[in-house]
């Protein structure tokens, strides 16, 4: 894949939109499947995302982003935009990172809506855990709080990288009867396949079998991904003692 990889940065700087519609179609499938839909994977030369999970959540959000009002989308973590062409106008928070259009606010107290869609990608996992004390459960509290800003039929759609924060790990795996969560693992290089909750521990299980997904081993990022989706209604699942 190194010549693919040159291939397409060549093209990228010399301004040749090349690399799904001319040269990865005759290489390898650039599709990828969840829940009996089919996506394309993101080949994104300068940001390498053929090495991470942007592969595969970043497609899934911007489909989700399609079908919805951008006036009745919030997007928790700045992501989306970053890809979106044209960027997607729809309401963007994020605690720390600034800039045009996104809102410094916390996913736990922000208030607002109500919302048709409130999409997350890779972001809910940091929420509790990378702050200063980390408290183990707040990601999961922010999760029934974002719940309450939906409208009636409205839906959150979560991307959380497995192996990362290990207690929403398990939340989202033994806690939740209302989250339906499903599971694309890596199986090779920019190749992800749906598996079934208990295949996570089978496939990727280090240092010995039936252990959880590794996040960053063998490869860059996650090697198991979950997309969780909720309706509107109370939270009531609760971190596993």
């Amino acid at each position: 894949m190194p010549t693919l990889r040159g291939a397409a940065r060549r093209a990228f700087r010399a301004g040749r939109d090349i690399t799904y519609s001319k040269v990865l179609p005759r290489v390898l499938d650039t599709r990828f499947v969840l829940d009996g839909l089919e996506y394309h994977y993101l080949w994104h030369p300068t940001e390498a995302t053929w090495r991470s999970e942007r592969a595969v959540e970043i497609p899934i959000g911007l489909a989700a982003l399609a079908e919805v009002h951008p006036q009745r989308t919030l997007e928790v973590g700045n992501v989306l935009g970053k890809y979106a062409r044209p960027p997607a106008p729809h309401a963007v928070i994020d605690k720390y990172e600034r800039a045009p259009g996104v809102v410094n606010a916390d996913a736990l107290t922000f208030a607002g809506g109500p919302y048709d869609l409130i999409v997350s990608i890779s972001t809910l996992e940091h929420v509790g855990y990378d702050e200063q004390p980390r408290d183990a459960g707040k990601a999961v509290r922010a999760i029934a709080n974002l719940r309450g800003l939906l409208s009636p039929g409205g839906r959150l759609l979560a991307t959380i990288p497995v192996g990362y924060n290990r207690d929403l790990d398990d939340a989202l795996r033994d806690g939740d009867p209302g989250a339906q969560v499903s599971y694309l693992a890596r199986v090779g290089d920019l190749r992800w396949e749906q598996v079934g909750s208990d295949e996570t521990r089978q496939l990727h299980g280090w240092p010995w079998p039936g252990a959880d997904a590794v996040y960053g081993w063998p490869r860059p990022g996650a090697n198991v991904l979950a997309i969780a989706r909720w309706s509107a209604g109370d939270a009531t699942f609760c971190l596993r003692s």
